[in-house]
């Protein structure tokens, strides 16, 4: 049996397909132990569950694995993050592919903090490009 995987996004569909395949052809030729589990980056499972369906507007003013959202496609992102219950460590507000402002997890003492810092951002800079930085949790990253 031969595979071929492509891109990721394709290869963790087409795994999922053939995932029963693969342990019967394995337990037919004696393999005693397989691994099923897929590892994923955190940036990937972002770009497949949180950043799905939404415009990067990242044209090279930031670092490329950095996504950039209008202010209605980041309420989108939040309330994926809450979903996924992720957490988001920074907010930064960018104008003019120049940053402008940065509001940290620290800075808030709510646990939804950053309704409150994307509420604050939105009021003083409107209209801007939001980026955060997330924590997803390893348990995310393994299939």
């Amino acid at each position: 049996m031969r595979l071929l995987l492509i891109s990721l996004p394709n290869t963790y569909r087409y795994i999922q397909r053939v995932k029963h395949y693969c342990i019967f052809f394995c337990n037919t030729i004696s393999y005693r132990k397989i691994s099923t589990h897929i590892t994923l980056t955190e940036q990937q499972f972002l770009e497949l569950n949180i950043f799905k369906d939404i415009p990067n507007l990242n044209k090279g003013c930031d670092a490329k694995p950095l996504w950039h959202f209008s202010a209605d496609d980041f309420n989108t992102v939040i309330g994926r993050v809450e979903e996924f219950k992720i957490r988001i460590l920074g907010i930064e507000c960018w104008k003019d592919d120049k940053l402008v402002k940065t509001n940290y997890c620290e800075d808030y003492e709510d646990t939804i903090w950053h309704r409150a810092a994307y509420a604050d951002l939105r009021l003083l800079f409107y209209p801007c490009d939001f980026v955060a930085t997330y924590e997803v949790p390893p348990a995310f990253l393994r299939e």
